[in-house]
């Protein structure tokens, strides 16, 4: 075993890639953060349960925990696009709703102005009335013929010319107060329906801002809602990151459990070679020999994990991975790779159900096939199989966090590369 400390949680971490969240007080709040994901949610899945395989061989807290941060990987790039299109489309309300203050304060602004002018109008009005009526009193009092007959008082010639003068300057007097009366009222009319419009501006203006308060203040509440959707998911992460550094111990010891089992199959392997070998030669018959290293694909599913050292998606540590794993849907069938003979079938500790086929040596080296996890088994030890005939079906027992298939190839016990083997479709 080879154990290589790295930052924790290295890869794991790496799925969600969290950017911290920032409070969305409408006060406070100035400009939308983006959060542009590098991934597609299918590449984001894919590498999550890529990541689940990687635990088969951890505890089952660890596993626990693994299946959290999957999730919270998940929902976190989701959770952060929304908090950041809430953050945007807040930011756009406050700017409209401070562009719909601003025509309140104009309208209001124009509106004073129009009034001002009535008030000024109405003045002007009520001073012509007042010079009007005072006219008509003396009109009254003095009777209609109350100037001429000032005029035709008049001692001279002169005079009479004199006073027919003034007479004519109070007549244009009074027809000048007529006229002014005439263009005040009109003014007054005028100014009076250019307050009605500016009213009318200034409600629109009221009720617009009032619609952008209320938006805004919805909006406002939407993006505190997804910026809480991202604490809480970063919390959960926290906590699963925590549950998985209490379990490091047992990881390791589950660990070590696995490669002893390994380490025990390969043995048993080499001592079971070692016995077909000389039941072959006692027997003075030939061993069987693999005429070709390209073995079938043994599965419906597609690559999630290769063989060789690894880094721990949570711990970061470098751990051996003896085979490859195969995605795919619980109870499907498992193929054999090569034509050869059942030499196990049956329970297997950490593998969970095992089937194990011999398919004869391989340059003098004995060449042998696993298939791990299976929910079900087709053949029984001593059962000739040919290739791509079904051995079992997928499943998810022993170390294992999901349905698929662990697949190996081991020579003389040990285990090689899969995939020097076998090819993905």
């Amino acid at each position: 075993m080879r154990l290589r400390r790295t930052t924790f949680c290295a890869a794991l971490l790496a799925l969600s890639a969290p950017l911290l969240p920032v409070p969305v007080a409408a006060a406070t709040l100035v400009a939308p953060t983006v959060m542009p994901l590098a991934e597609t949610m299918d590449e984001v899945r894919r590498r999550v349960e890529a990541a689940e395989h990687e635990l088969e061989d951890s505890s089952a807290a660890v596993k626990a925990a693994g299946r959290s941060l999957g999730e919270v990987a998940l929902r976190l790039p989701g959770a952060e696009r929304n908090a950041s299109t809430a953050r945007g489309e807040l930011v756009g309300a406050q700017a409209r709703l401070a562009e719909a203050n601003t025509k309140v304060r104009r309208a209001e602004l124009a509106t004073a102005a129009a009034q001002r002018r009535v008030d000024e109008a109405t003045a002007q009005v009520e001073r012509g009335r007042d010079t009007i009526a005072g006219l008509a009193r003396r009109s009254y009092q003095q009777g209609p013929l109350g100037d001429l007959r000032e005029v035709f008082r008049a001692g001279s010639p002169q005079d009479l010319v004199d006073r027919a003068e003034t007479l004519k300057k109070v007549f244009r007097g009074q027809n000048d107060v007529l006229h002014d009366m005439s263009v005040s009222r009109l003014r007054l009319a005028g100014t009076t329906a250019e307050l009605d419009v500016q009213q009318g501006v200034l409600e629109e203006a009221r009720g617009t801002a009032r619609d952008g308060e209320e938006r805004a203040r919805s909006v406002a509440i939407r993006a505190d809602q997804a910026v809480a959707r991202v604490e809480e998911l970063i919390g959960q992460r926290k906590g699963a990151l925590a549950q998985a550094e209490a379990a490091r111990a047992d990881d390791v010891a589950e660990y070590k459990k696995a490669n002893e089992q390994s380490r025990a199959l390969a043995a048993r392997l080499r001592a079971l070679a070692k016995a077909r070998a000389a039941a072959a030669a006692q027997a003075r018959q030939r061993v069987p020999r693999v005429t070709s290293t390209r073995f079938a694909w043994p599965t419906d599913g597609y690559l999630t994990s290769r063989y060789g050292y690894r880094v721990h998606p949570i711990y970061g540590d470098t751990r051996f991975h003896a085979g490859i794993d195969i995605g795919a849907s619980y109870g499907k069938s498992v193929w054999s790779a090569a034509a050869g003979t059942v030499i196990q079938a049956g329970s297997a500790s950490g593998y969970g159900v095992l089937v194990l086929v011999s398919h004869g040596t391989f340059n003098g080296r004995d060449i042998v096939t696993g298939y791990a996890h299976m929910s079900e088994i087709t053949v029984s030890v001593g059962q000739r199989v040919g290739r791509g005939q079904e051995v079992g079906k997928i499943g998810n027992a022993g170390n294992s966090t999901g349905p698929h298939l662990h697949f190996e190839v081991r020579r003389d016990g040990d285990p090689i590369d899969p995939l020097d083997w076998v090819s993905p479709p």
